[in-house]
């Protein structure tokens, strides 16, 4: 019986080859879209699950509230992990991990810039149990000045050669150190928030940093694996205890710092905090791109649906004959269910296709490196989606066909035209446009968004600006000669060192500042400290008054410059003249007293989904704050200059490589995520509209088809082409009137929550619907209006011979 049913199936595609193949290249479509997006989805939901039992494991994270607002950070003071070993029971182990990219060699002549490289406690294989290729996990960090290395990072190092027992030289900030290889672990799977390569002991800091053990620097990753049957969610509730062991002058306000307890296999979704690991991505895109996967294979089963209900009469005397032999109406059920799995499978063959020849573009978009293998789960969520697209795409049509009369159907009475049939057909032609153009609304809103984040809001000029970190003490202090020899090059229009620069996690400072006259007594404040050229560098717009100037030597160590939201915090409505004195950390804490000589105007320096935040900035050459140095380059071609710059640069420190970065690359990263949300949306947009244009050919091709004796009979009579276009296109443009008319709720409904998320956001007027829906109804009048043309010019005679 299935291989009749199968052989009718196919017999049918051979008659209805246009047809079948409007239906199997949606299908295809439709499916491929659903394969792309599922494996990102999976991927996406799967990051830190691999660790044993992971829902034992938790991340301690601060949230601290001061006069300018609550700060939500990734991280907590060193002192936090040995409070919490000793006063919980509910926690089996402790860990802390402090990332600090080093330069790390295991030959005088070679050497490699480990960006992944990190301190952690003795425990951190007990936390995140990973598997060891060589050594013991439990001893591997327990003795000072001993790293673990991940497998391609020793083999980066030492190739061949047996790496446990080696000598790697690790520079930083504080000098040069000699470890030694202890362990050899697995690499970080990419679905991991974690990103680290190489491990050093902690308690190899008690050495090299005597005032490690502090608690405002640095700032540390912490975590713990709690024991079995623990609680996160009680253990939040508990952490207050934690005030009790925090020291009173640890505070921002007269607020406590408060901690919060995140599952480990939660952050990459649901963890946007300050000082994060890596960019984490958001659940809301996930739910999205789930919703648009399904979204564009409704569309195609929708298409399925309208073509197969408009050509029913074609088949009502093969159902007429089935049923005067004795076919009863369950077996034509199965039978045309079975044509339409049938189908959907011919579809599914073409969609895995597809999926294979765009995996690598899909992967270069979405940042992500999919792999295209389907083991037993795989294979059964696929062969389940192809049987469930088949029986919800041929459900209507089946029940449709099997319901025929035989009487009426071997006379030629029936009629596909029938009330039901046509409102329904109008219906899904509806529901499927409005979903494309809820789609357009989105796509350009997206992009609208990501133009004001780049463009409106940044406050400098991130173009042609290069970068370098000054990762050694003794470049932080001798900044100014580097300074001055790169001011010198040809192309290079201004140099500045300073703290940081926009699109770093770190680089700026929280001290507190009393202003005179303010409408506040003081406040913590985040502050940069610059050079004398780090506006004009940076393009910086100053509103009011002037900056640091060489010719004012009182700027060196009484004057400010603030941004408008500072400003505002602070009260002033003039501020150029105020004073304010500034509390920083020197070596000891230092007060600094000045006047504000210059206004700025706001720049975003972290992530865009925030204001900017109030801040304060102030020379302080020659001192560890200069932690980068920058250099604004003239338009054209930057080789030569950034060739003479890495001169200057060997002169300077002959003991490091050359490494410089582009602003606007580095900036970028703070919005790739809503930049290839913004890139998959519009691509997922144009494959679900073209998926309802081919539905929209298909049924005017049918509509034509049924109307043609009429055409020809208004042709004989005298009725114009255009007027003959008009009434074609008029049945289909109803429809997609009414689907604009949906698209705009819903549109609205699901842009302006995701909106919600950002502090500055596009407004969803009018000419952002309107061009949506022009779009919309342009596409769709372009479809119809070509095949409608066709009819309308053809022969009239050929159509009425047949009569």
């Amino acid at each position: 019986m299935l291989r009749h049913y199968l052989r009718t199936a196919l017999r049918g595609v051979r008659r209805e080859k246009f047809y079948t193949g409007l239906n199997i290249a949606g299908l295809a479509v439709g499916l491929a879209c659903c394969v792309l997006i599922l494996l990102y989805v999976r991927d996406e939901t799967s990051y830190d699950r691999f660790f044993e039992e992971a829902d034992r494991i938790v991340r301690i994270s601060e949230d601290y509230a001061s006069e300018t607002g609550v700060s939500h950070l990734a991280t907590t003071p060193v002192p936090i992990a040995p409070i919490l070993a000793e006063a919980r029971t509910d926690i089996e182990h402790v860990t802390r991990l402090l990332l600090s990219e080093s330069l790390v060699s295991s030959t005088p002549d070679q050497a490699f810039m480990e960006s992944g490289f990190a301190y952690a406690d003795s425990a951190f294989f007990e936390v995140f149990p990973f598997a060891f290729e060589v050594g013991d996990a439990e001893t591997a960090l327990q003795a000072p000045m001993s790293v673990v290395l991940t497998a391609s990072v020793a083999e980066r190092h030492f190739g061949d050669a047996p790496p446990i027992g080696q000598t790697l030289s690790i520079r930083n900030e504080e000098g040069v150190f000699d470890f030694e290889v202890t362990g050899i672990m697995e690499d970080v799977p990419a679905n991991s928030h974690l990103a680290v390569d190489v491990l050093a002991s902690m308690s190899s800091l008690e050495s090299m940093d005597p005032q490690f053990e502090n608690w405002w620097y640095p700032r540390v990753y912490t975590y713990a694996r709690l024991v079995p049957g623990a609680n996160p969610e009680a253990l939040q509730t508990e952490l207050a205890d934690l005030i009790a062991g925090v020291p009173t002058d640890y505070r921002y306000s007269d607020a406590p710092p408060a901690f919060t307890v995140q599952r480990v296999r939660d952050i990459h979704l649901h963890s946007q905090r300050e000082a994060e690991m890596v960019p984490n991505s958001n659940a809301a895109y996930v739910t999205l791109f789930t919703l648009i996967a399904f979204g564009v294979l409704a569309i195609a089963c929708v298409n399925f649906m309208n073509l197969a209900t408009a050509r029913a009469v074609r088949r009502s005397r093969e159902v007429g004959m089935r049923k005067a032999i004795g076919a009863a109406r369950r077996q034509l059920i199965v039978q045309f269910l079975a044509e339409s799995v049938a189908i959907a499978a011919l579809a599914a063959v073409l969609a895995l296709g597809l999926v294979a020849l765009v995996l690598p573009s899909f992967n270069a978009v979405a940042g992500k490196d999919l792999g295209f293998a389907f083991g037993g789960s795989e294979l059964g969520v696929l062969i389940a989606l192809v049987i469930g697209t088949g029986l919800i795409a041929g459900s209507y049509p089946a029940l449709i066909l099997s319901g025929f009369q035989p009487v009426r159907s071997l006379r030629g009475t029936v009629s596909a035209g029938r009330p039901v049939d046509v409102l329904l057909r109008k219906g899904l032609t509806t529901v499927q446009f409005a979903l494309s153009m809820a789609l357009i609304v989105g796509s350009l809103a997206v992009y609208r968004q990501l133009d004001l984040l780049r463009e409106d809001r940044l406050g400098f000029d991130k173009e042609h600006v290069v970068t370098v970190r000054l990762r050694d003490r003794d470049d932080q202090f001798n900044h100014e000669a580097l300074e001055t020899a790169w001011s010198g090059l040809p192309g290079v229009q201004a140099v500045s060192a300073s703290s940081g620069v926009p699109g770093m996690e770190e680089g700026t400072h929280t001290f507190e500042v009393f202003a005179r006259d303010a409408s506040v007594d003081s406040l913590r404040m985040q502050v940069l400290t610059v050079g004398y050229d780090y506006a004009e560098t940076l393009g910086l717009e100053l509103v009011a008054g002037r900056d640091f100037d060489r010719d004012y030597p009182g700027d060196l160590d009484g004057a400010f410059v603030l941004n408008e939201a500072a400003a505002r915090t602070l009260g002033w409505e003039t501020p150029v003249g105020e004073q304010l004195s500034l509390r920083y950390h020197l070596g000891g804490d230092q007060i600094k007293t000045g006047d504000v000589i210059g206004v700025i105007r706001d720049f975003q320096y972290h992530a865009l989904r925030e204001a900017p935040e109030p801040t304060l900035l102030h020379l302080l050459p020659g001192t560890y704050y200069n932690d980068v140095i920058s250099a604004r380059l003239a338009p054209g071609n930057p080789q030569a200059a950034l060739t003479a710059m890495g001169d200057a640069w060997a002169e300077f420190n002959p003991d490091r490589p050359f490494e410089f970065a582009f602003l606007d690359d580095q900036f970028d990263a703070l919005y790739r995520a809503e930049a290839r949300l913004g890139v998959l949306t519009m691509g997922f947009t144009i494959l679900a509209v073209g998926i309802a244009c081919l539905g929209l050919l298909g049924l005017a091709a049918h509509s034509a088809e049924r109307r043609r004796k009429e055409v020809g009979v208004r042709k004989v009579l005298g009725a114009s082409t255009p007027g003959l276009v008009r009434l074609l296109v008029s049945e289909f443009m109803r429809p997609v009137g009414l689907a604009a008319a949906l698209a705009v709720p819903l549109a609205y409904l699901i842009l302006d929550r995701w909106l919600d998320g950002f502090a500055e956001r596009v407004s969803l007027g009018p000419d952002l619907f309107a061009l949506a829906i022009g779009l919309g109804g342009l596409i769709a009048v372009s479809t119809v209006g070509l095949h409608a043309i066709r009819s309308a010019t053809s022969d009239p005679i050929r159509a009425l011979r047949s009569d």
